[in-house]
């Protein structure tokens, strides 16, 4: 073979590897962005929920406070009616 001939082989093959480790950083880099971008995600969903449960339990509390109400209206009209 002649030495063009050599060279080019040797030039196409170092291309291909070449493009094969930049192929395999660049899955590494996008599979490290989505790891951080899913665990954004659960952070940011953590947050929710625990915000859902502060407002589900005001959410019970006044309904506790509205049966109260209730019954001290209810104690108030007899303590009326007593007088």
């Amino acid at each position: 073979m002649s030495e063009a001939i050599i060279v080019a082989l040797i030039t196409a093959g170092a291309s291909v590897i070449c493009q094969l480790l930049i192929s395999n950083k660049t899955k590494r880099d996008n599979a490290t962005a989505q790891a951080v971008r899913d665990k954004d995600f659960e952070d940011r969903l953590k947050r929710i929920e625990e915000r859902l449960d502060q407002h589900n339990n005001y959410a019970e509390k006044l309904g506790d406070v509205a049966i109260s109400l209730a019954k001290m209206s209810s104690d108030i009209e007899y303590l009326k009616q007593t007088k």
